[in-house]
């Protein structure tokens, strides 16, 4: 049977969560104190056991209108190769449709998913690209963001998912609980973990300075960041009407 969870449900969700995604404890730990919601949570169970799950968590894409956000999509390892998250996928579109949402999105784990994802009606559709920067000038200056620059962080951002302030704060405030940062220099933004997770920017000036800036404050000599770009498929997506859009952004979706 597929529906959306209960508050009930929300052990049994965890604990199928960190079977599938146990190799990031730290994260899984602030998804549930924090973001998780039982609401968002599209479930198949059988005989009271949860089989199969995925979040449903809604979104925007610029141009298009609203889309549902595919995240989390795990089956128990006693019940995969069934078909139960082809089925749950597909009770997925018909809420979507039954709502009026434009489109169902997602960022498949591992290159073979995008093969499996393609049968079911998804196409790639999403693209970034991914570069190492060597430091030239340890001196490089930079600061922290707040929440008062989010209307300038906003400006900056050119992906094609919408962000609205909520949004910024929300992923704000988990790179920083999770250990990383977010930084400006003048019309250049990144969110900083391991390596730069996203960078935008509006001159390569101001993108090559808080680059530099990245190198020192990580201590590494070079930094790989991620970028809008073309080279590399990222996400893909099922559209319900018919939709011309490629070549698109997509990041920081909890991925």
């Amino acid at each position: 049977m597929i529906n959306f969870a209960k508050k009930s449900d929300a052990e049994a969700i965890r604990r199928l969560w960190d079977i599938a995604f146990g190799e990031d404890r730290d994260f899984n730990d602030y998804f549930f104190e924090n973001i998780f919601d039982f609401k968002n949570t599209l479930i198949l169970k059988e005989d009271g056991r949860l089989l199969s799950m995925a979040q449903m968590i809604p979104c925007a894409i610029k141009g298009l209108g609203k889309a549902t956000y595919i995240y989390g999509a795990a089956t128990h390892p006693d019940y995969r190769k069934k078909g139960l998250m082809t089925e749950l996928l597909k009770a997925s579109f018909d809420i979507d449709i039954k709502n009026s949402v434009t489109a169902s999105i997602l960022i498949p784990a591992e290159k073979p998913l995008f093969d499996y994802y393609k049968r079911i009606g998804y196409k790639t559709a999403f693209y970034i690209s991914r570069h190492t920067h060597k430091m030239k000038s340890a001196d490089a200056l930079a600061r922290k963001a707040s929440y008062e620059d989010i209307p300038l962080i906003s400006a900056i951002y050119s992906g094609d998912i919408e962000r609205d302030t909520d949004y910024w704060k929300t992923q704000m405030d988990m790179i920083r609980a999770l250990g990383g940062e977010v930084f400006l220099n003048g019309s250049a933004y990144a969110f900083v973990y391991e390596n730069a997770e996203e960078i935008m920017y509006r001159n390569e000036s101001d993108k090559n300075a808080l680059l530099d800036f990245i190198c020192a404050y990580l201590k590494k000599d070079s930094v790989e960041y991620t970028e809008k770009g073309i080279d590399i498929p990222f996400g893909m997506m099922r559209a319900h009407t018919p939709a011309n859009a490629d070549d698109l952004y997509m990041n920081m979706l909890y991925n």
